[in-house]
């Protein structure tokens, strides 16, 4: 896959900080950069459209293994996160 990176002075950042601090009841670490094999590229690159990840899964999933486990808390804070994030994003959208 192809490395994609956004400004993180970008407007979309602010907003999805806050949502994503809203929805866990604490700040958000933000990386710039993150390791991993997905299509991002596609977005940024092609699209000239923002790509941010958010994850939601615990320190300890043990993603992609056959013990693989996801919280339900998480999974909760992920959903209520996601919806705060999409009114984040589509406020930022309608005030331009």
């Amino acid at each position: 896959m192809h490395p994609t990176r956004i400004p993180v002075d970008s407007p979309y950042c602010e907003p999805i900080m806050d949502a994503v601090a809203d929805g866990w009841n604490q700040e958000p670490i933000v990386k710039p950069s993150s390791g991993g094999s997905a299509p991002y590229a596609l977005f940024t690159n092609y699209l000239e459209l923002p790509h941010i990840s958010i994850p939601y899964g615990q320190q300890d999933n043990n993603q992609h293994s056959p013990d693989e486990h996801f919280a339900v808390e998480h999974f909760e804070k992920g959903i209520r996160t996601s919806a705060r994030v999409l009114t984040a994003v589509s406020s930022e959208l309608s005030s331009k």
